[in-house]
């Protein structure tokens, strides 16, 4: 079982060893997070223009370091140092997450790539079994209430595959979840 869970589909949750991770409760820290476990490696100024490109009056380098500090201390508090490492330097951004990391996201595209290119004739117990448990864990769009570009565009591709799958002349399983 995974010490680390994060659900990104429906509202936003990330968990250690069962208990809610203190110090994650600003938007800020969430979206820094979130952003990370989606897209991993990231230039930093890109990085700045994307989560405070809109604010003017705002210092884009200087909000990164004090949210990556928020967010640093509240993935490693009581917890090992190298269980989910923020790896930087000036110009990159990284997260490096443990092997027992699950993420919600991360599972259903990874069945989603599996099955991608078959009809449901063509799927087998096991790949049908697969999509099944892709498809439940798809329990709301991502980040809802979430309304950042980025987040937009991800929602939108994931609502994408949640309907190839669940659409009889797309991928995936005719007829089940309508």
């Amino acid at each position: 079982m995974a010490d680390w869970k994060a659900s990104l589909f429906g509202k936003f949750n990330i968990q250690w060893k069962g208990l809610q991770i203190d110090g994650i409760g600003a938007r800020k820290v969430q979206e820094l997070l979130t952003y990370l476990l989606v897209f991993r490696n990231h230039p930093r100024e890109l990085l700045c223009e994307t989560l405070w490109g809109d604010q003017s009056s705002v210092n884009p380098r200087k909000y990164l370091r004090q949210t990556l500090w928020r967010l640093q201390s509240a993935l490693n508090a009581g917890r090992d140092s190298n269980e989910v490492e923020l790896r930087m330097d000036d110009d990159w951004l990284q997260i490096k997450l443990p092997g027992n990391f699950w993420l919600d996201i991360e599972e259903f595209e990874n069945v989603f790539n599996l099955v991608k290119r078959k009809r449901s004739p063509e799927l087998s117990l096991h790949e049908f079994t697969l999509l099944e448990y892709a498809v439940g864990l798809y329990r709301g769009n991502l980040l809802e209430g979430w309304y950042s570009d980025w987040c937009v565009f991800e929602r939108e591709r994931f609502q994408t595959m949640h309907l190839l799958v669940t659409d009889p002349a797309g991928v995936g399983l005719p007829y089940l979840y309508q």
